[in-house]
């Protein structure tokens, strides 16, 4: 398994860390930091659909309600000809939130969205990752990831910090 993460720092100020981990069958990305803002903030701006579309620049669509086993259709710019059906697999207010699809054994994608409090305001991991036999063939066709999750990044700190 290899793993790239690039320099930076989660404290107030510092830039997110990005982070790239290759094995066999797997792929994960994800991009680490701190917001100043209370992972209760930070949550009501993810949380929400609606609300998401409105400073989420990396959304073209977002349909469907986020709650723990529903279906979310999702268009980005990263694929804009794709839409995504996606399972909220996991919802912990304040906390965590999973959406996942694809065909598990096979190329199954999961996002996940993890919040901690810390002193003045909270650490958020956003991370994609991949399973399954197909993600040695399929791996070299992805997107570079690092630049929407860096918008993703930006736009909502703007959202959270600003209010």
């Amino acid at each position: 398994m290899t793993s790239e993460e690039r320099p930076g720092s989660f404290v107030p100020g510092g830039a997110p860390v990005w982070t790239e981990t290759k094995g066999f069958c797997t792929r994960r990305v994800s991009l680490r930091g701190f917001l100043a803002a209370s992972p209760e903030r930070v949550w009501q701006a993810l949380a929400d659909a609606e609300h998401q579309r409105r400073w989420n620049s990396t959304l073209i669509e977002l349909q469907g309600t986020i709650r723990e086993g529903e279906r979310l259709m999702l268009r980005s710019t990263v694929d804009p000809g794709r839409t995504f059906r996606l399972t909220v697999e996991r919802l912990q207010a304040n906390s965590e939130m999973v959406w996942s699809g694809g065909p598990r054994g096979v190329f199954h994608g999961r996002r996940s969205f993890t919040l901690l409090a810390i002193e003045g305001g909270c650490q958020l991991e956003v991370s994609e990752s991949f399973r399954g036999l197909a993600v040695p063939i399929a791996a070299r066709f992805l997107p570079d990831f690092e630049p929407s999750f860096r918008a993703l990044w930006n736009d909502l700190r703007l959202e959270v910090e600003s209010s």
